[in-house]
Formats: C-alpha cells, sequence, structure tokens
C-alpha cells in the first residue's frame, strides 16, 4: 500500500436557494459536499460547508403615520355667554421607514350652542408657545407649539373664529453624519471719513463674510455694519454771540394829542454756535399824553379811540444768501388814539436771523458712488447675501451727503440646502459710453459676472465656455488633482535621485580610465629606454640647415 497523503476534496457550491420570504429580511443558503476524506496526513476539510445569506430585506408594508379618529366634543368652556368646545385626535403610529409623517390637525375648537347671556367679553387669544424639543436631533423629525384660549367671549362678545392651536414642523433635516460648519465674518474695514467736517456727522464700517454656513451650520453671528458719530466737538467757525446796538432817542410825538414817539436800534449778527438775534428793533411808545399824565386840553373835546395796529405781516426773504442775513416782519398803526383812548403799545418790526453760512470757499462736492461689485457669499445656503459698491467721493463743502445703505443690496440667496449648485457666467450688461467723443484710442467695455445657480446655466451669447461646474464635481476635481500633484512631485524626486547617482557613476568611470591609461603610459616608457640614442641619432638626421627653429618633416 501507498502512504501517500491525500488531501480532502469539495464538491461545488450549490446555487442559492429561494428565499424564504419574499419581504421582511428573509434568508437563502447553499452548501457542498466531501467528495474525499484526506488520507495519511493529508489536508483537512475546511468547517464551513453551509452558507446562508439575508434576502428581501425591503419592508412588507410601508407604514404612514396613522392618526386616531376624533374624540367627542367637551363640554362648554363656561356655563353662560360665549364658550368654546374642543376635540382631539391622538397619534396612534409614527411613520415606518418610508412611509409618509404626521402632518394633521390634531385638535380642533368651536363655538358652543344655545348658551346664555352673561356679560360681554370677546374672545382672546394667547400668543404661541415656544416650539418644543425636536423628536430626533438629525435625519428628520418634528417638534410641536401650543396656544390657548385667554379669554372667552361672554354676553355676546366676539367669538373665536376657527383657530389652529397646536401646530407641528419638521425639524432636524441634516445629515446624522455630515459636519457642521458656522459661518464667519472677516475683519473689520477702515472707519468711513465723517459725513461732515463739523459740528457732529456720522461714519461707519462694515466687514465681508469670510465663509459661509453649511445647511446644519449657524450663520455668521453679529453685525456687518457699525455706525457712530463723529466730529461732534469741533466747529465750524468761531463762536459769536448776537449784539444789539444801543437804542436811538425817542423822535417827536406825531400829534398834540394822543400821538406816539418811536426809537430804533440795528443788530450785529452772530456766528457759529452764538445765540441768534431774536428781539425788536423799532419801538412806539404814546405820548401827549404819556403813561401816567394828564391829558392835554387839545384832548378834552374829543371822543374817545383806542389805538389800533395791524395784524403782522409775514416774514420777508432772507436779506442774504450767506454771511448772515436778516427776516423782518412788521405792523402799522391803523388807528392812533384819541381823548382818553387806549394808547398804542408794542413793537413794531421785528427781525429774525438767517444764511448764518459762510460766503466764499471752494465748490460743493457732492457724494458719488462707484460700480457694484460682485455678490458676496451668503450667510448660508437658504440665506440672503449682500454686495456692495465703494464710495467714490464723500460729500464736502455743503454737498448732498450719502444716504444710508444707499452703497447696499441684500436679496435671497439663490441656491437651497442640499441641492446640487452650479458656477457659471451671468448675461452681459449693456456697453459703457465711449471714453472719447472723437478720434482714436477711444474704450468702451462691458462686464458679466460669476453667479451661483441651481440649473445649469447656458452660453446664449457665444461668449465662451460659462464655467458650468458642479460643485461637488469641482470638489473631486480638484482632489484628483491634489493627488496627481503629489506623484508628480514625487516623479521629479526619482528623478533627481537617478541624475545625481549617473553623475557619481560616470565621474568614477571616468576617474577609473584615467588611472588605467597613466598605467599604460608609464608601462609604455620603461620599454622605449634602450632605444633612445638612435632615436636622438635619427632625430639629428632629420635636421637640415636654415632658419632656427624650422623643422621639416623627413622621412627615412
Amino acid at each position: 500500500c501507498s502512504n501517500r497523503a491525500v488531501d480532502c476534496e469539495l464538491s461545488a457550491w450549490t446555487s442559492w436557494d429561494e428565499c424564504d420570504k419574499t419581504c421582511g429580511m428573509g434568508q437563502t443558503r447553499r452548501d457542498r459536499q466531501i467528495s474525499r476524506f484526506p488520507e495519511h496526513g493529508g489536508k483537512l476539510c475546511p468547517d464551513v460547508l453551509l452558507e446562508t445569506k439575508g434576502c428581501n430585506l425591503g419592508p412588507c408594508q410601508v407604514m404612514d403615520c396613522v392618526v386616531s379618529g376624533w374624540a367627542l366634543w367637551s363640554s362648554c368652556s363656561t356655563s353662560c355667554g360665549t364658550g368654546m368646545q374642543s376635540r382631539h385626535r391622538d397619534v396612534i403610529r409614527q411613520r415606518g421607514e418610508g412611509g409618509v409623517g404626521c402632518f394633521w390637525e390634531l385638535g380642533e375648537t368651536r363655538q358652543c350652542e344655545d348658551q346664555l347671556d352673561c356679560g360681554i367679553k370677546d374672545c382672546k387669544l394667547s400668543d404661541w408657545g415656544e416650539w418644543g424639543q425636536c423628536s430626533v436631533s438629525c435625519s428628520g423629525g418634528f417638534r410641536r407649539r401650543l396656544r390657548e384660549i385667554e379669554q372667552l367671549p361672554e354676553l355676546g362678545g366676539r367669538t373665536c373664529a376657527a383657530e389652529v392651536f397646536e401646530a407641528v414642523e419638521p425639524c432636524g433635516l441634516e445629515d446624522c453624519h455630515k459636519p457642521c460648519y458656522d459661518g464667519h465674518f472677516g475683519t473689520w474695514s477702515t472707519w468711513a471719513p465723517c459725513s461732515v467736517s463739523c459740528e457732529g456727522g456720522s461714519t461707519f464700517r462694515t466687514r465681508r463674510i469670510a465663509k459661509m454656513a453649511n445647511e446644519c451650520g449657524l450663520e455668521p453671528q453679529g453685525l456687518d455694519r457699525e455706525e457712530k458719530f463723529c466730529n461732534e466737538e469741533v466747529p465750524c467757525e468761531e463762536p459769536r454771540d448776537c449784539l444789539f446796538e444801543e437804542w436811538t432817542s425817542w423822535s417827536v410825538c406825531s400829534t398834540s394829542c394822543n400821538g406816539v414817539k418811536r426809537r430804533s436800534r440795528s443788530a450785529q449778527y452772530g456766528r457759529g454756535s452764538g445765540t441768534f438775534c431774536m428781539g425788536p428793533v423799532r419801538q412806539t411808545f404814546p405820548c401827549n399824553p404819556s403813561e401816567g399824565e394828564a391829558a392835554p386840553e387839545e384832548c378834552q373835546s374829543a371822543p374817545d379811540v383806542d389805538c389800533i395796529l395791524s395784524e403782522w405781516e409775514g416774514w420777508s426773504s432772507c436779506s442774504s444768501s450767506c454771511g448772515g442775513g436778516e427776516h423782518v416782519r412788521s405792523r402799522s398803526i391803523v388807528q392812533h388814539p384819541l381823548s382818553n383812548g387806549r394808547v398804542c403799545g408794542g413793537a413794531l418790526s421785528e427781525i429774525r436771523e438767517c444764511a448764518r453760512n459762510s460766503c466764499g470757499g471752494p465748490a460743493a462736492v457732492d457724494c458719488a458712488y462707484g460700480e457694484w461689485q460682485d455678490w458676496q457669499e451668503c450667510t448660508r445656503c437658504d440665506g440672503e447675501h449682500k454686495r456692495v459698491r465703494e464710495i467714490t467721493a464723500y460729500a464736502a463743502n455743503g454737498g448732498r451727503a450719502c444716504r444710508n445703505f444707499d452703497s447696499e443690496q441684500v436679496e435671497k440667496c439663490p441656491r437651497e440646502c442640499g441641492e446640487p449648485t452650479y458656477c457659471g457666467w451671468s448675461s452681459w450688461v449693456a456697453w459703457s459710453e465711449c471714453s472719447t467723443q472723437c478720434g482714436t484710442g477711444g474704450k468702451r467695455h462691458r462686464r458679466r459676472t460669476l453667479e451661483i445657480s441651481s440649473g445649469p446655466p447656458s452660453d446664449t451669447e457665444g461668449q465662451g465656455l460659462q464655467m458650468m461646474t458642479d460643485v461637488s464635481a469641482l470638489g473631486d476635481t480638484m482632489r484628483r488633482y491634489e493627488v496627481l500633484y503629489k506623484e508628480t512631485k514625487d516623479l521629479e524626486g526619482t528623478h533627481l535621485r537617478e541624475i545625481a547617482a549617473a553623475f557619481c557613476t560616470g565621474c568614477l568611470s571616468l576617474f577609473a580610465g584615467m588611472v588605467v591609461l597613466r598605467g599604460m603610459h608609464v608601462g609604455s616608457r620603461a620599454s622605449s629606454r634602450p632605444l633612445s640614442g638612435m632615436a636622438s641619432a635619427r632625430t639629428q638626421a632629420m635636421m637640415v640647415p636654415g632658419d632656427p627653429g624650422d623643422v621639416v618633416d623627413a622621412q627615412e
């Protein structure tokens, strides 16, 4: 008998059996048989002769959210007046895998019928409460909020309209395995020049979004624009108060009976933050008789007539457009007093200061803006983004000031969270005016910007490829580029090492060759020394008379 080792031999695997279930996670199996057992120490048979695996893993039935039927209406909330009844229903089954979630109203209210009157009060609802905690932290859930009836209507008061008292909304929609990135702002710009050079203005500074938040991250926190007052304590000119001159002397009485006398004064107008001129510049006073005097004889036989003053006229136009002027208004005496009538009193003219601004100086400069810049980063994928334009000239010398927020525009971000986004060119804007009106060398320009959209843009004007690049595909391309770049660097390093090795090998080969040649040269010199005398005579025989230093080739 032969004692040669015989290994275990197995049959081929059978085909997989039919799944034992048509749905709901069944199993199938296959097996193999031992065709020959090992002998004389041959290779043993494996342990696994039967294999199973899962099949038909899908659910047998998609389970949607199910709510119960409506309960009976509750008793009325009041015994008289307007009352309310409510009813509710419950969620008896949450949605299963692939099912539809719960989005139905779970409560209803209605006004009670046939109630007695007991006092007039209108229905009043409470504010919505805070949203409750989400049912899950990620991959989709819902949360609730409630409100109540604070005051039921009474005695025929306004009834409660059919309102929703419990609301649900989806929450926790972000992927459980996706990292969240919060947005943040960049650094603040420098403060802009003050809007005015004196007596108080305003300045501002801005900052841009440096990084956009993804769909589960937080938007950048804080303001992107700050304002403050400036040049509040800087006077535009040296302050000077208004100064009235002394009154002139009273004039002669206008009549011998119940007349008036007048006096006037002038004013030096104020400047800067000094006090304005306010007050009369002309005055009248009764005379013949004066206040407290007895009436003269001319007034004894006359009837008593009171003084009558006209109404004030409107203020006149300013007497100057700059450097200080005045508005003037006046009134006149319509009826002079007679006999013992009431005398005239009070001012007949008043002034008011105007046009205090300085005359002369440079021309006024209005605020001017540059062109709109490209849209900035969004606060997040479903948030807002902004674009700005620079202020190229600030108001000066009394020019029109820059208005707040005229340099900014805000709109909704043109993408939704979770949707693929594309980068493409916008349409061309109109051509600008030519830089010259005649001759050669004029230029005009137009521009377009890169925009993010939810669909691939089209190159409608044939103005070149418009970078219709899916953002995710662009990321894959960049990763492949990084791998290729690393491989290129590795190849460059290997190439340099190969060059260095070849150079060293060449140097060693050259050195070895020189050593061999030197050895051969030394050997040849040693073998030629006995023939040196014969070589000398032969050399002399080759010399012929001629000019010194001439050598003539000869041949024996």
